[in-house]
């Protein structure tokens, strides 16, 4: 398992963790900097003009089950459950791998998705659950 994420609603103090029968199987840390609206090319020679307002550390996770019991099964609806209830809300908590360690910060999602693989005596077994945690606040700002 590559890292771990755990997810908590703004008006929830418990952390919601998915470790033991939801796998975290894709980690990807990104890096987006925003610039201002000073910022551009100069009109003299065209020289980049920055005027950044921070860095926003975010993270793309691929979700799948652990296994093929039930239990692994429910865990991970229950992970796509937990995501669409609180998707309509302005944001969320993620703490999420960093490094060496871990970060915690708030962050929103606009879309998230699952493949299904198969059914089997009528149980659906999910996989391959993607999501885009997007930054509230920037990690890095200029001094």
């Amino acid at each position: 398992m590559p890292g771990y994420c755990e997810l908590r609603a703004a008006y929830e103090s418990e952390w919601t963790v998915f470790d033991v029968d939801v796998m975290v199987m894709d980690y990807e840390e990104t890096a987006n900097v925003l610039d201002g609206e000073a910022s551009g090319r100069s009109k003299v020679r065209g020289r980049m003009i920055r005027d950044p307002i921070g860095a926003f550390i975010g993270h793309k996770i691929l979700f799948n089950r652990s296994g093929m019991d039930l239990n692994a099964v429910s865990s991970f609806d229950a992970l796509w459950n937990w995501l669409k209830q609180h998707s309509v809300e302005d944001s969320i908590y993620i703490r999420a791998a960093d490094n060496q360690t871990s970060v915690e910060y708030e962050a929103y999602y606009t879309s998230f998705s699952r493949k299904l693989e198969f059914v089997i005596d009528g149980v659906r077994y999910w996989n391959d659950m993607s999501v885009n945690f997007i930054p509230m606040d920037p990690a890095v700002v200029p001094l």
